[in-house]
């Protein structure tokens, strides 16, 4: 059988995903769940409600950043709960899948394209709720990962949240980078990615899990 997690882990983020969406963008988006767009959509509306649903009641309702929205699963769930979405990717392949589903004229949503880095285009203070969901685990340079964590703060308004997950190809027994691509990025402890959180300006309000090993860190901007 085709080891479908370790083609393409060239280390250039924008070319591997673009190849895995144009292979098969559900199933590197949602490895079980994949299989149907019924079943794809469905997940995307429960991880929706995993993510938001403990702090509904706390946070703006105005402006929401998605970092790495792929082809929109979670991101047509999202934007019935906020009023203006910027939704980015890395992958231009991955962000026209999210234009066909997001087709809408009227629609809250503009897609954006960036390096995975930086986001040039997102003002200062925009932000009132940020999501980073099955991103990180994905960033092959420990570098890459400052620079993303400092333009979500930078971003982030001061009373706004960001919710950071590290999942499995992310959680390891120790913090190394030796080996790390763009599927199995580099690995991190619990702990020490909250620490890094801190050292990059987070305060670590709750951290919850969704299933094993998957640490989701609701944050923000340390005063």
């Amino acid at each position: 059988m085709v080891n479908r997690f370790a083609m393409r882990s060239t280390g250039d983020m924008q070319a591997d995903w673009d190849a895995r969406a144009v292979e098969d963008y559900r199933f590197y988006i949602d490895t079980c769940h994949y299989e149907s767009e019924d079943d794809f959509d469905r997940n995307g509306i429960k991880d929706v409600a995993y993510l938001v649903n403990p702090v509904y009641n706390s946070i703006s309702h105005d402006h929401l950043l998605e970092i790495g929205c792929g082809a929109g699963r979670m991101t047509k769930h999202l934007s019935k709960n906020f009023n203006k979405v910027i939704a980015t990717d890395v992958s231009e392949e991955m962000l026209h899948f999210a234009a066909r589903r997001l087709a809408n004229p009227e629609s809250n949503v503009t897609l954006m394209h960036t390096n995975g880095i930086t986001l040039p285009d997102v003002e200062d203070e925009w932000s009132d709720f940020t999501l980073c969901f099955a991103v990180l685990d994905h960033i092959p340079e420990r570098s890459y990962v400052t620079g993303l964590l400092m333009e979500i703060r930078r971003t982030l308004n001061p009373l706004g949240m960001a919710v950071l997950e590290i999942g499995g190809c992310g959680l390891g027994k120790n913090d190394i980078d030796s080996h790390a691509g763009t599927w199995n990025g580099i690995k991190w402890t619990p702990g020490g990615f909250e620490r890094f959180l801190e050292k990059v300006g987070f305060t670590v309000e709750v951290v919850n899990t969704l299933g094993n090993p998957v640490m989701i860190y609701y944050a923000r901007r340390s005063r």
